[in-house]
């Protein structure tokens, strides 16, 4: 319970490092990724109830962000279970931000986190254990390009539906 709570913890003060005002843009979805990954450990937000627009936006981004993570590294699991959360708040998100820019968001994350396991996983300095190797090497590398494309093209379906 320690692990969570200090990853909680961590994801809130990494989206305070990004930005003091929560900035919805690919580079705000690349930045909040990136920073997440400092930590170890990927995003995770208590949950506040129903996804509804009128949430806070940091409580929207980062929720978007978790969701999509999880969506994009469940690469040996059936994707559908994680679509369903990635639909809710990117739609909440949309509704409070536009879509473009929600959509932006998400397809900012999702590049950073199949960057960071192309490029070898944690994406920080310090202590080689637990890491993986980059792009194609080794036994413990997990190719996230084709799930990438699938939560992309997902997103991409939902942001075009998603009532203004």
């Amino acid at each position: 319970m320690v692990g969570v709570l200090d990853a909680e913890v961590t994801a809130g003060a990494a989206w305070q490092s990004v930005t003091r005002t929560p900035e919805v843009s690919l580079e705000a979805g690349v930045a909040y990724a990136r920073t997440a990954a400092r930590s170890g450990h990927p995003p995770r937000t208590v949950t506040q109830g129903l996804a509804t627009p009128e949430q806070p936006l940091d409580y929207l981004l980062a929720k978007t962000a978790e969701t999509v993570w999880e969506a994009v590294t469940s690469a040996h699991s059936d994707l559908e279970p994680y679509l369903v959360p990635v639909r809710n708040y990117t739609a909440a998100l949309a509704a409070k931000t536009g879509l473009s820019p929600a959509r932006d968001f998400a397809l900012g994350a999702i590049t950073e986190r199949v960057r960071q396991e192309e490029d070898g996983w944690p994406d920080q300095p310090g202590d080689p254990r637990g890491t993986r190797t980059p792009h194609g090497t080794g036994d413990s590398h997990l190719c996230l390009l084709a799930r990438k494309h699938e939560a992309e093209d997902y997103i991409y379906r939902v942001m075009s539906s998603t009532p203004t």
